[in-house]
């Protein structure tokens, strides 16, 4: 694994953001709606259905699948060096 890793840990995760983002399309309920953006709000902190706040929602879950990848790689040659 390269560094690449991280960038693409970051990709996938922005495009597991924007299927979240999605599913408020498809929950029909308002209440559950209603839910699905409080837990939206409290994991990216900004955001909002507008504009700003999904490019912020994006930026965050970038950030987060980039720190998670670093995690797992260093994971990963922690235990192939014990090998």
């Amino acid at each position: 694994m390269n560094n690449k890793f991280y960038s693409i840990a970051g990709l996938v995760s922005v495009g597991l953001f924007v299927l979240c983002v999605l599913w408020k399309f498809v929950l029909v309920d308002p209440a559950l709606q209603q839910l699905h953006l409080q837990f939206l709000q409290v994991t990216f902190p900004g955001f909002s259905f507008a504009i700003g706040g999904l490019i912020i929602g994006a930026v965050e879950s970038f950030v987060y699948g980039f720190l998670l990848g670093i995690l797992f790689k260093w994971f990963v040659d922690l235990a192939s060096a014990k090998n």
